[in-house]
């Protein structure tokens, strides 16, 4: 399966809106969807193989509006 397939087949990519602009071994570029008077949140990550630090970066994901939960009576 090629890169850009694979990427919109993740769930939370699709859940985003997220999409795979670019990827090679030096970088990732991620195009968000942004809405006017949308909540945006920020993620830092950091990924440590065999304790060693190999990788970190910052997520900025935007957070939509979501149904109210129903209440029962």
């Amino acid at each position: 399966m090629d890169p850009a397939t694979q990427f919109a087949a993740t769930p939370c990519n699709r859940w985003l809106g997220c999409r795979l602009l670019e990827r090679s071994r030096e970088r990732v570029v991620v195009e968000l969807p942004v809405r006017l008077g949308a909540s945006i949140a920020v993620c830092q990550c950091t990924i440590e193989q065999d304790g060693r630090l190999v990788a970190s970066g910052t997520f900025t994901f935007l957070l939509r509006d979501r149904p109210s939960p129903s209440v029962s009576v």
